[in-house]
């Protein structure tokens, strides 16, 4: 596979990487990571930081955002998903580019 090839490969891979992702997340992260009662519909804001609003508390001190895991665990675990992203497609094209070498002997 020729190297401009691999390239296209993996830019059209992204955005379909990003859509697993980013559901993976929708099901994920909300209901067990943290709590945002303002989240916005899926794919547009609830995958971006920051994930709660502390600004969103009510005067008398009701948590409306807070998180259910520790906030370090709920950034490693959308790092992970966003290195994801990334390492997805390019684990297409290496496994592609793998497949269509023969080796002659």
């Amino acid at each position: 596979m020729s190297t401009t090839k691999r390239i296209l490969v993996y830019v059209a891979g992204l955005p379909v990487s990003f859509l697993l992702f980013a559901t993976a997340w929708l099901f994920i992260a909300p209901t067990t990571l943290y709590h945002c009662w303002d989240d916005a519909p899926p794919f547009l804001i609830s995958w971006m930081p920051p994930f709660i609003h502390p600004e969103s508390n009510s005067l008398d001190g009701v948590l409306r955002d807070y998180y259910r895991a520790p906030e370090w665990f709920v950034y490693t675990v959308w790092f992970a998903f966003i290195a994801g992203v990334f390492v997805l497609p390019a684990l297409l094209v290496l496994r592609r580019s793998q497949r269509g070498v023969t080796n002659a002997a």
